[in-house]
């Protein structure tokens, strides 16, 4: 090795090094540190999102078992209480978990009934159906209380180009919701 490149290479260390301990030291001593989230004031407009990459059940979990971890989700869901939740990966059992334990707050997409995702009847091979039938996998969840589904839509992002193995697809899940506006009426008692 020349002198020329370990100079480089030293110069390089350092840098790293001095980067990487201003970087420590703001994260350990300076900048705010919040035990909970932040939270923007809905009667602003703001919306909370949050997404949950739910992780298919499989008997190879292990200890991470969907049983194990379910109850979990739902509290960390509920702590948060966010307006709009964005699922991955939910088998029709999880969603079916999901749902129930949900319910009383959310609403959630695709369902029965809501645009165009999740129909089977009418495809034309069952490659097609089954493909379809994994986009419901991304499920959406909103605040019942806050919004209504107008109409959906949830399919391949390439439905030209399926893969053998349908798990290995790109799949979306659109939903349009309209915000339901809560307005008090006030009444005046000294006129009755």
């Amino acid at each position: 090795m020349r002198a020329g490149s370990s100079r480089v290479i030293l110069v390089l260390l350092i840098v790293v090094l001095v980067v990487w301990g201003v970087a420590m030291g703001t994260w350990i001593f300076g900048g705010k540190r919040q035990s909970q989230a932040e939270y923007v004031d809905i009667s602003t407009g703001g919306v909370r999102v949050m997404t949950a990459n739910v992780r298919i059940s499989s008997p190879d979990d292990g200890e991470n078992v969907w049983q194990n971890r379910r109850e979990f989700l739902v509290k960390t869901l509920r702590k948060y209480d966010p307006d709009l939740i964005g699922c991955q990966e939910v088998t029709p059992a999880q969603g079916a978990y999901l749902t129930k334990e949900l319910r009383q707050w959310y609403d959630h997409y695709p369902r029965a009934g809501v645009g165009g995702g999740g129909k089977t009847e009418g495809r034309k091979n069952w490659k097609e159906s089954v493909n379809l039938t994994f986009a419901s996998l991304n499920t959406l969840y909103f605040r019942a209380d806050r919004f209504e589904i107008v109409d959906g839509e949830a399919g391949l992002v390439l439905p030209g180009q399926l893969q053998r193995n349908p798990t290995e697809n790109t799949f979306y899940t659109l939903a349009v919701l309209r915000e339901i506006s809560h307005r008090q009426t006030q009444t005046d008692f000294g006129s009755l």
